[in-house]
């Protein structure tokens, strides 16, 4: 069995005749109306899916604006942990400070 590899100017060749019978295909549809009607359809769907790209992208936006929030809350609760846990009085009002030892775990 010989293995046959093709070389560029073979497939070079291939690609014309295929862009050829391509464009004998696409004259011989010319003023067809189903050529119309299926361009029609194809501009339709494109619209449909840049739509949806659209929202898709809206979604994205605040998918990521959730995250960045998320984050946010993350650290200003790792803070409050750092803090709680350098110093487990707290003030209990009226300036007084009381000591609770379950916040020395943090």
């Amino acid at each position: 069995m010989s293995m046959c590899v093709p070389t560029r100017v073979t497939t070079i060749q291939a690609a014309e005749r295929e862009v050829d019978d391509a464009r004998r295909v696409l004259q011989a549809a010319d003023g067809v109306e189903w050529v119309s009607d299926a361009a029609d359809r194809f501009r339709a769907t494109l619209a449909e899916a840049l739509g949806a790209t659209a929202h898709l992208s809206h979604a994205l936006e605040s998918a990521f604006r959730a995250v960045d929030a998320a984050h946010v809350a993350v650290d200003e609760a790792a803070r409050g942990a750092a803090a709680a846990r350098a110093d487990p009085w707290v003030g209990v009002g009226d300036g007084e400070r009381a000591w609770l030892p379950w916040r020395a775990h943090l």
